[in-house]
């Protein structure tokens, strides 16, 4: 893997990483692009402890320092407040979810999802079924529609939620809550993107990711950018 020259080993040295580059992965590309498990120990996933990266990841969009969702190549990726801007607008621009809809851009089930965070801010995964009536053996489909909406960057990652009984106590396995992007990213953020056009940003972001990876064909580079 080219270009790579540290490891992180604390959560601040994940947030200084991720505020110099911009975005990464969570796991690595074909295109040798750095992600968090090439640049942490095998050792520290999954103990919970303050050094586990999987800590890490929910983490930082809780606290709104970068977005954690299924951004690259329908799998789950960092993109952090300054670069967000960027793939936004050549991703989706100011496009709503009911615009790629229409253009054929969204499926009828992600577009349906969408609409339920009209009326509610946030949502956990496993409330999906339920509200949509899709209760049984759909739960693949779900998850491809919101691997759509994520890789729209029309809704994001905000934390986690377990399961209630009727007495009101949580069981389970924590679930991904979701809230729209709008919702998620500070104002002053989206008021840049409205700024900005979609070949700037496409410039912008092939320079650097070509830099990164130390050159690079368009044709092999645009598609890592892209929804």
């Amino acid at each position: 893997m080219r270009g790579v020259i540290i490891m992180l080993h604390t959560y601040d040295d994940f947030v200084r990483y991720i505020n110099i580059c911009g975005f990464m992965p969570l796991s690595p590309t074909k295109l040798g692009f750095p992600s968090l498990v090439d640049l942490t120990e095998d050792s520290a996933g999954h103990t919970n402890e303050a050094s586990d990266p999987w800590v890490w990841r929910n983490k930082i969009a809780e606290e709104k320092i970068a977005a954690y969702a299924k951004l690259f190549g329908r799998k789950p990726g960092f993109i952090s407040l300054a670069y967000y801007p960027y793939f936004m607008v050549l991703r989706r621009g100011t496009a709503t979810g009911a615009d790629l809809y229409s253009e054929g851009k969204l499926s009828y089930l992600a577009h349906a999802i969408y609409e339920l965070f009209q009326t509610s801010p946030q949502l956990a995964a496993h409330e999906l079924p339920r509200l949509l009536g899709l209760e049984g053996e759909r739960k693949g489909e779900i998850e491809n529609a919101l691997t759509e909406l994520q890789m729209h960057m029309l809704i994001t990652t905000c934390g986690a939620a377990r399961k209630t009984n009727p007495r009101g106590e949580e069981y389970g396995w924590p679930a991904v809550v979701y809230t729209t992007v709008e919702n998620w990213l500070p104002q002053d953020i989206l008021l840049r993107s409205d700024a900005m056009t979609k070949d700037e940003a496409k410039a912008f972001l092939l320079d650097k990711v070509s830099k990164m990876l130390l050159g690079g064909d368009e044709k092999k580079l645009l598609p890592f950018l892209l929804p």
